[in-house]
């Protein structure tokens, strides 16, 4: 088996694994001159099973994330994100959730007959969030965000990206990566929250599970301070339609594409709460999306795919180009900003933790929407308030958005060639 084969080499016949090298289908004999050897083709890593659950019997005084998977490989380990959109999944686009490679998942365990592998890994709310040039980890734990509380009890979600690595060289290695949107049960995804019960697992046949979760959920220590805008605003934008021809002879095409440009000014501010009077000078890094609506059709808003912000304040230009036609439109343009954190990249850092410092967007400045959702009401979105409106239930959508305007956002006339 391939998954075994890349580690044990040589050994995989001498009685270390429990894989017969002579049971076989009977086969006629092939004359020497006709038979050729055929490598096989490696069978693709499947999710069997995959969910979240406690056991009180268990050393883990958390949360256990129980992965079986099928095909040829070598381990599985697991990557967790702070859910901040609390939709389950890890967010690479349309979003993007920083991951952390935390927790450390123990050796996969083999069936008898090497078909399935196995962890239980253990979340305790450990995220590794450093490794110095020499090799070190540096580990912390995952600090309350004051967006989420999952079912009100203050506890944040955490969602869980799987990596299964097929193939291992000294200083490289391959894999394949799975983010499950649900509880995975037979190789069949259901929902982020399955009542299981028991005889439901093969590799815990007796066990009864309950109710299981795709996601993880940890009751996080207090942060040492605040992230916030300080200041956030759109200050030029332009929308121009153009057409050109794309390919040659028979297969010239005419394309229309209507392209919007703007300017958007970013101040970010930290505060300190834990008492050291630490001096923040570190960059950071959040993650924002252009908003166009036309004005009079009343057509549905666009949304463009996140954007990377300057890792200091200042102004950075944006651009997106679309299939619409909007010739002779107003149109509506505002920058949306989902989330702000701290980069690793410190120019002057002394703080014990850089992961210790999480957006608070209640701190954000007065002059800066921030409502209660990406788009839950277009532009009368409900204000996003700590008190009331944080997400408490998984893709209610109340995660917090920070708009580029207060009251009136800037309007443009699309103009054509």
């Amino acid at each position: 088996m391939i998954r075994r084969f890349a580690v044990l080499g040589f050994l995989a016949c001498t009685g270390f694994i429990t894989v017969s090298c002579s049971d076989g289908p009977i086969e006629s004999p092939v004359e020497p001159q006709f038979a050729r050897k055929v490598k096989p083709t490696p069978a693709e890593p499947k999710l069997e099973e995959f969910w979240v659950h406690r056991d009180a019997n268990s050393d883990c005084t958390g949360e256990i994330i129980h992965i079986v998977a099928s095909g040829d490989f070598i381990r599985i380990a697991t990557t967790v994100a702070h859910d901040h959109f609390f939709n389950g999944i890890r967010d690479m686009s349309f979003h993007f959730e920083y991951g952390f490679r935390g927790p450390d998942a123990p050796e996969t365990d083999w069936n008898a007959e090497g078909t399935l592998g196995h962890v239980d890994v253990c979340f305790q709310g450990e995220q590794t969030d450093h490794t110095y040039p020499g090799g070190e980890v540096a580990y912390g734990l995952f600090v309350d965000y004051p967006s989420t509380s999952v079912g009100g009890t203050g506890a944040d979600p955490f969602a869980i990206y799987v990596g299964i690595t097929t193939s291992q060289k000294k200083y490289t290695s391959d894999g394949k990566g799975f983010r499950p949107a649900g509880v995975i049960v037979g190789g069949e995804m259901g929902a982020p929250e399955e009542e299981v019960g028991s005889g439901i697992s093969s590799w815990h046949p007796e066990q009864d599970f309950g109710t299981v979760r795709s996601y993880a959920v940890w009751e996080s220590p207090p942060p040492k301070g605040y992230l916030f805008f300080d200041g956030l605003a759109l200050v030029d934008a332009t929308c121009q339609v153009s057409t050109e021809i794309v390919g040659k002879g028979k297969n010239k095409t005419e394309v229309t594409t209507t392209t919007v440009t703007a300017e958007v000014d970013f101040d970010f501010g930290a505060e300190d709460i834990s008492g050291t009077g630490l001096t923040w000078d570190q960059d950071f890094w959040v993650e924002g999306h252009l908003r166009v609506s036309p004005v009079e059709t009343g057509s549905p808003v666009l949304t463009s795919d996140r954007y990377r912000t300057p890792s200091q304040d200042g102004r950075v230009t944006y651009t997106w180009s679309i299939d619409e036609i909007l010739t002779g439109e107003n149109v509506k343009v505002e920058f949306l900003a989902d989330f702000l954190i701290g980069r690793a990249a410190a120019a002057i850092w002394e703080g014990d933790n850089l992961f210790d410092y999480v957006y608070d967007p209640g701190r954000n400045h007065s002059d800066i929407r921030t409502t209660a959702g990406f788009d839950r009401a277009g532009w009368e979105a409900t204000d996003w308030d700590p008190t009331y409106n944080v997400s408490t239930s998984i893709n209610d959508e109340l995660f917090p958005v920070a708009h580029s305007h207060s009251a009136v956002p800037v309007v443009v006339t699309c103009g054509g060639e």
